[in-house]
């Protein structure tokens, strides 16, 4: 049976995306040519993985993928240890090895956010609010936590951006006599914990109140 590298995930593609199983002969050529894989380039590569990664049937291509011993070829390792969701990118972000392949800066960015908070409280009112609802579900996905329950703990917080802060920086340069400088960024960052932690409520008077006491 003739076969290219290209074939080889476009074969897995389908039978994921599809659902049908590949016969015998051809699983048989695709270990025996998986090698092929480490000629192709990383770009078409990503192209293919990226469909099964976020197709619904996802497993399927997974375990295609462990089974016919192709992690080594993609260079790519744990892949028989994810935890599987529909967001492609949760996928990339459990690998070991996507260094190689050619992601784009915003995926390298969400890639990098996602690892950092799979390491921390998903739950965390400060880290809602610090990596964004969607980072979040990404995450909440592949540790089991309910989507609605990560929804509400983000629609309940105070403040979703430093700009929602009901006092702007010439207020409280005025309030402490003081002209915009460095300060303002250790103020902010505090007014940012206290009110996502509920311990201050969002609203002028108070945080007024807060710096006059806090700073001045």
């Amino acid at each position: 049976m003739q076969i290219d590298s290209l074939r080889i995930l476009r074969a897995i593609r389908f039978a994921t995306i599809l659902d049908f199983d590949l016969d015998d002969e051809l699983k048989k050529a695709i270990k025996k040519h998986a090698d092929l894989l480490l000629n192709l380039s990383y770009f078409r590569k990503k192209n293919e993985l990226d469909k099964i990664f976020n197709s619904q049937n996802i497993d399927k291509g997974l375990k295609l993928i462990n089974e016919l011993g192709l992690s080594k070829y993609l260079e790519l390792s744990n892949i028989n240890r994810v935890n599987t969701t529909s967001l492609g990118l949760s996928i990339w972000a459990q690998l070991d090895g996507t260094d190689k392949y050619p992601f784009n800066k915003v995926e390298k960015e969400q890639i990098k956010n996602i690892r950092t908070l799979m390491h921390e409280s998903v739950l965390d009112n400060y880290n809602l609010y610090h990596y964004g609802l969607y980072i979040s579900q990404i995450v909440g996905s592949i540790k089991g936590i309910d989507k609605k329950k990560i929804t509400e703990a983000y629609n309940s917080l105070q403040i979703k951006s430093r700009e929602e802060i009901a006092i702007d920086t010439m207020e409280v340069c005025e309030i402490l006599s003081r002209k915009p400088d460095s300060f303002l960024k250790e103020i902010y960052f505090d007014l940012e914990r206290k009110i996502l932690y509920n311990k201050l409520s969002n609203k002028k008077r108070i945080l007024m109140s807060y710096i006059k006491r806090q700073y001045k």
